[in-house]
């Protein structure tokens, strides 16, 4: 899994749709940086899978991450104002595309503010400096569900190769 999202509940949807296609727990995630639309989902992958960052991530997340969400929790008000600040932003932009943009951040910074009281700061569990090399043992499909998810993409991959020139 690469990344757990913005939201606890997000999470818990990618969570169980990677179980509906593998039938298998999630062995491994990645978190790519340290950002909370990243990483808020972590505690749900937990102990069962091990989360994979480099070290850079993981002292961030360790140490200004950690700080930061314990200042969220204890003041989350200059948040709020800053969401309700971009609401009167978003009122006022004419351009479609940024007004859409800003509704969605918008958006997706009110649904972390609800799952904050609930959010378990999960850290990496697995680091690395420069590059991890990880084997991955292909087998037979791990389900049938996989397999026709498998052959659909494969089969999406190869009209494309028909349609380039």
């Amino acid at each position: 899994m690469v990344d757990t999202f913005n939201t606890i509940y997000a999470a818990a949807d990618l969570h169980a749709a990677a179980m509906y296609l593998t039938e298998n727990p999630v062995s491994y995630v990645f978190n790519t940086h340290w950002h909370s639309d990243h990483t808020s989902g972590n505690q749900l992958f937990t102990p069962q899978a091990q989360i994979i960052s480099t070290s850079i991530t993981h002292e961030i997340m360790a140490t200004f991450g950690k700080n930061r969400l314990a200042q969220q929790l204890s003041n989350p008000e200059p948040i709020y104002q800053a969401i309700d600040e971009v609401e009167e932003k978003i009122k006022q932009e004419t351009d479609e595309k940024l007004k859409k943009e800003m509704q969605w951040e918008n958006a997706s910074n009110r649904e972390y503010m609800k799952i904050l009281p609930n959010l378990v700061y999960t850290l990496p569990t697995i680091t690395f400096d420069q590059r991890m090399s990880i084997m991955v043992v292909i087998g037979p499909y791990s389900s049938s569900r996989m397999a026709a998810v498998t052959r659909k993409v494969m089969l999406s991959c190869t009209c494309l190769k028909k349609k380039l020139p």
